[in-house]
């Protein structure tokens, strides 16, 4: 996985586990609000299946 992808699965590890967000995090959270993954909300994803990827990903590690 690239820098900016574990990034942003970092980020949405925060989101999934209600994890209050750091300006960093903010950041990230706006990128993928704009490429529709995250609701306008920025605290759930848009697709179920983006958040079980994220969620398997970070078990892996």
């Amino acid at each position: 996985m690239s820098t900016t992808g574990y990034a942003y699965a970092l980020s949405c590890a925060e989101l999934i586990h209600g994890e209050t967000p750091t300006q960093q995090d903010k950041g990230v959270i706006r990128k993928l609000t704009r490429k529709e993954i995250l609701t306008q909300e920025g605290n759930a994803f848009q697709v179920p299946l983006v958040q079980k990827y994220i969620e398997q990903l970070l078990e892996e590690e």
